[in-house]
């Protein structure tokens, strides 16, 4: 199989439907799809049971809310060779999947990072007066550039991994700080990565954002614990 598809959802009952959609954009034709609802209090849980799915998609629906990490249930059966997270709140482009496929089996790469700020002229002040969101993810992108000798400008936009590389990952942290270990940890065990830009329609905090600036402790906090102790 060639392609692992994660859809995480929490509380988008408005988007759920049309992200599914999105996943049928993606034109593997050897693909499987996990749908992780996170605990959705808002109808989503209810509005998926009531879906009637082909057999190549599979929903799981955990036991608790483990934040922006609720993939990882799904990320540790995935079959496919590799694995792209496809979020459910709409702000990136599902077209963007095969240009990041397609670099990966090109370059051999264990990680495609899909970057929302590579082709972005503004300077860093003027991202974090229009994105506050942002702070956190320059600061932790400047710290892992700086910690294991990367180039990169956005370190938790889109991902495509190999699903073996990131199987072997060892995650601990599943709440807003998992993209932070997770990628922390790749560099740290020195898997094969690359980024690219990616297209990007951010939505605001009145649209159903659910990141915030003080979410940056949580990442930090994973972030030093695998610099410092492994």
């Amino acid at each position: 199989m060639k392609l692992t598809v994660m859809v995480p959802v929490y509380n988008e009952v408005r988007t759920i439907l049309q992200a599914i959609k999105d996943v049928e954009k993606i034109k593997v034709p050897d693909k499987e799809v996990f749908i992780v609802d996170n605990c959705s209090t808002d109808g989503t849980k209810e509005l998926l049971k009531g879906l009637k799915l082909n057999e190549n998609y599979k929903i799981i629906y955990n036991e608790r809310n483990i934040l922006s990490g609720s993939f990882v249930n799904g990320m540790r059966i995935a079959r496919g060779e590799y694995l792209y997270v496809h979020h459910s709140d709409l702000e990136y482009d599902p077209g963007a999947a095969m240009e990041l496929l397609a670099v990966a089996e090109q370059g051999g790469y264990d990680v495609v990072l899909g970057s929302r700020l590579k082709n972005n002229k503004n300077s860093i002040w003027n991202i974090i007066k229009k994105r506050p969101e942002y702070l956190a993810t320059i600061i932790c992108t400047a710290l892992i550039n700086r910690w294991y000798g990367k180039n990169f400008t956005d370190i938790i936009g889109s991902r495509l991994y190999r699903t073996a590389s990131i199987q072997k990952i060892p995650v601990s942290t599943t709440g807003n700080g998992f993209e932070f270990e997770s990628v922390s940890r790749m560099c740290r065990w020195g898997l094969k990565m690359t980024e690219i830009a990616i297209p990007y329609r951010p939505r605001s905090w009145k649209e159903g954002k659910k990141i915030r600036p003080y979410h940056l402790i949580n990442a930090l906090l994973a972030m030093f614990r695998v610099r410092l102790f492994g």
